[in-house]
């Protein structure tokens, strides 16, 4: 009864492995259908180059790149030419005019300054204190340039643009580099675990093999009663658990061979699961030498492409401190025109001309220029004098007739003087009267 129950036993688990192993088998001819047409073994080489043409984490860090060169394109465009134009005018009411304005400005990278050039045109009827708004009959042709001293000057916003676009780009490049380098570490670990499962499976076929021929033997020696029937009963345990392996092995090489296919693909991206029949041939292992060990490590260390991506970006750190520090520094433009008008208008500015002026603005803690401080009641010299060299001619010379008649009172005039008491309360005592001179 018990070898009945055996041979029951025996013949079912044959034919669940026989299913398991065509299973495995017709897995392995379709994978072999989609493999390269090279009818040689696979070799790590193969794994790599398709890994570096082909691998979407490598395609998307070559994307990456495109982006920072286009970073730098951008970049260069602060560079541009710009055309500026403005239109004004007063069709009606009593001063009737029109005036266009148009300028053309190229800004450079030698120290921040800026060329320009411009026409302007004014003609109608202005106040007197416009008249500078008035031009001759064809217009007025100017040109000149502008460069900071202090801010804006080693940098400004521009160059510091550039500057980090060019380092951005650098630094995309080492992130392609160091996408290569990842995903090639992890698809040669995948080759070699493909490598080693197609191994192990080669190993359980020769062990079921030499199961199966020793049945043979055993069973013709039962048949002649050499051996006690016993012996391939025995036997039959070995075949069963040596085909469980085979067919353990036979899922794991083909789980190996999926996961070897995302690294291993065709000219197209597709993935291509290699079939046992591409399984290499392992060779004698080799020791590394001594005597190279500590320059493999130190050309390890310097090829790194992420050491070289974090100094890289440590860098672009450096350039956005260095324009900050800038930024804080006072804005002094010094400014050179040179201006023509042309056509008949009867002013004296028909001649060339040539100016230069110098602009001074201090930032807040904002960045914003430090508003002016009103003028001081105690110096209306200095008022009246600067508002008198910005008026035109003719109203230059009515302020500076009646400038005694305004400046008189205040040189006759005694102020009553103050005294500062020194009392806790901090009140400021009234004003002493005026001795008489008598």
């Amino acid at each position: 009864m018990k070898r009945v129950v055996s041979l029951c036993l025996l013949l079912l688990t044959a034919a669940t492995s026989g299913a398991a192993r065509a299973e495995v088998e017709a897995a392995n001819a379709n994978a072999t259908t989609t493999t390269t047409p090279n009818d040689g073994p696979l070799v790590l080489v193969d794994v790599l180059g398709s890994i570096e043409r082909t691998h979407p984490s490598i395609a998307a860090s070559r994307r990456d790149g495109d982006a920072a060169r286009a970073e730098v394109q951008a970049s260069a465009g602060g560079f541009d030419t710009a055309f500026r134009t403005r239109a004004a005018g007063a069709p009606a009411g009593y001063y009737r005019n029109f005036r266009v304005d148009a300028v053309i400005e190229q800004p450079t990278p030698v120290w921040g300054s800026t060329v320009f050039g411009g026409y302007r045109i004014g003609r109608g009827d202005v106040p007197v204190y416009d008249g500078k708004l008035l031009t001759n009959e064809l217009g007025e042709a100017r040109a000149g340039i502008v460069v900071p001293a202090l801010r804006n000057g080693s940098i400004d916003r521009r160059r510091a643009n550039i500057e980090r676009a060019d380092i951005g780009q650098r630094g995309a490049d080492a992130g392609i580099g160091a996408a290569i380098l990842d995903t090639k570490r992890t698809g040669a670990l995948r080759y070699w675990e493909w490598v080693a499962a197609g191994t192990r499976t080669k190993i359980a076929d020769a062990l079921l093999e030499v199961a199966l021929r020793r049945d043979e033997q055993i069973a013709k020696r039962v048949e002649r009663g050499d051996l006690p029937p016993i012996e391939r009963q025995e036997n039959a345990r070995s075949i069963l658990q040596r085909q469980s392996q085979k067919v353990a092995q036979d899922r794991a090489f083909q789980q190996a061979s999926i996961e070897l296919s995302q690294f291993f693909r065709s000219a197209s991206g597709v993935p291509i699961v290699p079939g046992a029949a591409k399984v290499p041939v392992l060779d004698a292992p080799t020791s590394w030498p001594l005597e190279t060990f500590d320059a493999a490590i130190a050309a390890a260390y310097s090829g790194r492409p992420d050491l070289e991506r974090l100094a890289l970006q440590k860098a672009q750190a450096k350039v956005e401190v260095e324009l900050a520090k800038n930024q804080r520094l006072p804005a002094l433009d010094f400014q050179v025109v040179v201006s023509k008008d042309f056509g008949d208008g009867g002013r004296s500015s028909s001649k060339r001309r040539c100016s230069s002026t110098s602009r001074f603005r201090t930032a807040s803690r904002g960045g914003a220029p430090s508003p002016r401080r009103p003028p001081s009641p105690r110096s209306p010299s200095k008022s009246a004098g600067r508002a008198i060299a910005s008026a035109p001619t003719c109203a230059t010379r009515r302020a500076r007739s009646t400038w005694p008649a305004r400046a008189s009172p205040w040189r006759g005039a005694r102020l009553p003087s103050r005294r500062i008491s020194s009392a806790p309360s901090g009140r400021v005592s009234p004003p002493a009267t005026p001795r008489s001179s008598s």
